[in-house]
């Protein structure tokens, strides 16, 4: 009779831990590590007040929105690119918005559907708009680049001194280098490019082409152990691309009152 009382007093001690053990454990499980570089790229990915947790844009906004239905936090882990490349393999974190071109072992990786299509597209100015359809376009021209950034479609006719890059170390200095007319064209990303001109009222004196440069499909790659997750990841993805929250988010940096010709 001792014997279990005293093994009920052992237990009505560590019953409690073990249930508080449990509800820590169930807590971090619903905890997405969301590794982001501390490079900003608006609208897709930004920080307005430089705090860890203060990071938003479309692409961060998308995870939160997906997150907070399937039940999970998001914890943003800021880290240099090829950490986070390192720390998604081996598990660390969990979760990055990337494109499967950048990843170099795809086979420790899992990928969402396509969030969204980022466009690479021809910026110029309303008042003499450059018409983008093909490369033989731009023959002649000066066309301003970001520093490092690379259009395969165009990189013949850069070697062949065909189109002229000049190359300037923003998106920014792109936009304004057309607008102050040092310029007639420049590539920036199509909702890069809108949020800079509605940030600098540039809006009304810019122009880009329809047809893309270049491009890439952003995706969330996550870690092998969410497998099972990607399926319902995926449904909540599509879901939200076609009943209007996706077009919503992106609005809500661009102000347009609707994406035109824009590709999920």
């Amino acid at each position: 009779m001792k014997l279990i009382n005293i093994l009920t007093f052992v237990a009505s001690f560590l019953l409690p831990s073990l249930f508080f053990q449990s509800i820590v454990a169930d807590t971090n499980n619903r905890m997405l590590k969301y590794g982001i570089t501390p490079d900003s790229y608006p609208p897709y990915l930004f920080n307005k007040q430089d705090q860890l947790d203060n990071y938003e844009g479309i692409i961060t906004d998308t995870l939160k929105i997906i997150a907070s239905q399937l039940g999970y936090e998001v914890k943003t882990v800021l880290l240099p690119q090829n950490r986070l490349k390192r720390q998604l393999y081996s598990g660390k974190i969990d979760v990055l918005p990337f494109a499967i071109e950048w990843i170099d072992q795809r086979d420790k990786v899992e990928y969402s559907d396509t969030i969204m299509r980022v466009k690479d597209v021809v910026w110029s100015l309303k008042s003499a708009p450059v018409k983008y359809s093909k490369p033989e376009d731009l023959f002649g021209k000066n066309v301003v680049t970001h520093i490092g950034y690379h259009y395969p479609t165009l990189q013949p006719y850069f070697d062949s001194q065909q189109i002229i890059k000049k190359e300037t170390n923003t998106n920014l200095n792109v936009l304004k280098l057309i607008t102050k007319k040092r310029t007639s064209t420049g590539i920036v990303a199509q909702l890069t490019g809108q949020w800079l001109a509605l940030q600098n009222n540039w809006t009304a004196d810019l122009y880009f082409s329809e047809q893309e440069v270049n491009g890439f499909d952003y995706r969330f790659l996550f870690g092998k152990k969410w497998k099972s997750l990607i399926p319902k990841f995926n449904k909540q993805l599509n879901k939200i691309k076609t009943n209007g929250t996706l077009t919503t988010i992106i609005n809500k940096y661009t102000q347009q009152k609707k994406v035109a010709n824009f590709t999920f």
